[in-house]
């Protein structure tokens, strides 16, 4: 067992599926992608700059960088984008309501108060893995045919940069979805 002693964050961690008409091939192209014609030394103010002292800003083309970087490094499958969505806080919910429905639940804590032997682990997981899908069917059918798939993860524990690409928008301009690891 680990014990911890004195400062305890509440760290987080997002998987990004983003879909991604062209695969840039520079930084610069990955800058117009995220952020539109803009130059690459334009300033994006951290978004809880509120909290800081001095207020702290990002470059475009240093978040360019490390976007461009991280999808030459990703996941970058059809495939591995739908285990992603599968694997979600969302697909999850959404087998867990079908399953407490089907047991006379009303909530997760009278699910979980249930014997062992019946629950439904392995259906939970089957149920998720159908929703993940319906999400990421949802997900893909207003995209454009040839469309590419490339998952990326960030967090906050990762200090300011960190936490600006988990949350910071960066992704607002093209389709994704992100899927949180808290």
């Amino acid at each position: 067992m680990k014990i911890r002693t004195g400062f305890v964050s509440n760290s987080s961690s997002s998987s990004f599926v983003l879909a991604i008409e062209y695969m840039p091939k520079t930084v610069g192209e990955m800058i117009k992608v995220l952020f539109g014609d803009v130059p690459e030394d334009t300033q994006i103010p951290y978004m809880y700059n509120e909290q800081e002292r001095e207020p702290t800003f990002f470059s475009v083309k240093n978040i360019a960088e490390r976007v461009f970087q991280d999808i030459k490094n990703a996941k970058n499958t059809e495939e591995d984008a739908l285990k992603e969505v599968s694997s979600s806080y969302t697909a999850y919910d959404k087998a867990m309501e079908i399953i407490m429905k089907e047991k006379g639940c009303s909530n997760e804590w009278d699910y979980y108060d249930l014997p062992i032997n019946e629950r439904d682990n392995e259906r939970e997981d089957l149920l998720a893995e159908k929703a993940g899908e319906e999400i990421f069917q949802n997900f893909k059918k207003d995209l454009r045919p040839g469309t590419q798939f490339v998952v990326v993860s960030y967090s906050d524990n990762c200090g300011t940069f960190g936490c600006q690409m988990e949350h910071g928008g960066i992704f607002d301009r093209i389709p994704h979805i992100q899927i949180s690891r808290h």
